[in-house]
């Protein structure tokens, strides 16, 4: 079989090196499609899955139209040339409308309610995996699944090599705010960062991932540390407090209590926040700050001892393990209804 993953954002490599890993052992041929953002071409040459450039990712609202047939044109040629059996993808807009022209399975996985991407990529897609919590409804293409994209790779890859510390440590994460889901949208501001990290610093040691160019009062505190690192540095931190989303879950997902601060928000997290507490939200504001101030020192105290881990992991599935039954299985006549029977998702659930 040949398998054609599309990938528009480093989550999505992690989403599917496992699966890809286990496809390529198991003797498919496999290839990735991607556009460069925040270093995927750097993840894909360390987890040594074969990858090919298929455009560039643009920023501005202008740009992402015109990258959606430049980039959907590039793919096409991919597909032409690579012949493959299925596609997998992150939500990609680019995959749908290079999947609705050529008519391959395409096979994809979204988590974030954003209606225009939605549009986009609906009309091109075989079947669309989100979560559970997903909050639209996508007609008979739809199926949801009790699991977070980050378990597809957390925390199954970690080792855990805790040391002692003479104070804990907090890691910050400040995302770019020019995806597609964050137009009309802001998250904290240059002076609320500032602020954040000047509550801490003299109590706390402090790590900052940042898509955007830091003010020189917080370059120190940049993680510099190579890419597909970060996870294991992520582990052994006290608090995570952000406005990535996929970042929060992933410190959800090692039980590291977190802090996600958006202006909207996103329906995993805050089921998170409810039946677990292992994620909390905030929306940003002027006013927010203090709360999460007030949140952060309250966790950093208690060390979220309360939160109900043992439940999470019980609950929901090693999501790559069916990301590969799915690979194995896409050519099934009844595909759809398999999914759907009410005990499917059991064989895989435990996160690992």
């Amino acid at each position: 079989m040949r398998i054609l993953f599309d990938i528009g954002h480093p989550s999505f490599v992690h989403l599917f090196v496992k699966p890809a890993r286990q496809a390529i052992s198991s003797g498919h041929d496999v290839l990735f499609s991607y556009r460069n953002k925040d270093r995927c071409d750097e993840l894909l040459a360390v987890f040594n899955l074969p990858s090919l450039e298929t455009g560039k990712h643009y920023t501005s609202k202008a740009g992402k139209l015109t990258g959606l047939f430049i980039n959907s044109w590039h793919l096409f040629r991919v597909i032409r040339k690579f012949k493959p059996d299925i596609i997998l993808s992150g939500a990609s807009p680019y995959a749908s409308l290079a999947c609705g022209i050529t008519g391959k399975k395409h096979f994809v996985f979204d988590d974030t309610e954003n209606r225009e991407q939605v549009m986009f990529y609906r009309l091109g897609s075989t079947l669309i995996f989100t979560p559970e919590p997903f909050l639209l409804h996508l007609g008979n293409k739809h199926v949801k699944y009790p699991g977070l994209h980050e378990l597809s790779y957390l925390p199954g890859n970690i080792i855990t090599n805790a040391k002692p510390k003479d104070k804990p440590t907090v890691f910050f994460r400040f995302v770019s705010w020019n995806a597609t889901h964050d137009f009309f949208r802001n998250g904290l501001s240059v002076n609320q960062k500032i602020k954040l990290v000047e509550h801490f610093k003299n109590n706390a040691d402090i790590i900052i991932s940042s898509e955007q160019t830091l003010p020189s009062e917080l370059t120190k505190y940049r993680y510099n540390g190579p890419v597909e690192k970060i996870h294991e540095t992520l582990q052994t931190v006290d608090l995570f407090i952000g406005e990535s989303a996929t970042m929060a879950s992933e410190a959800a997902c090692l039980n590291v209590p977190a802090i996600y601060c958006d202006p909207v928000g996103r329906s995993y997290t805050d089921r998170l926040e409810m039946d677990y507490q292992l994620v909390y939200n905030f929306r940003c504001g002027e006013s927010a700050l203090g709360n999460v101030i007030n949140k952060a020192d309250e966790l950093l105290k208690s060390k979220n001892e309360q939160n109900n881990y043992k439940d999470f992991s019980r609950d929901y599935i090693n999501l790559s393990a069916f990301i590969y039954w799915l690979i194995e299985n896409s050519n099934l006549e009844n595909l759809k209804e398999v999914l759907l029977k009410k005990e499917f998702f059991k064989q895989f659930k435990g996160i690992g």
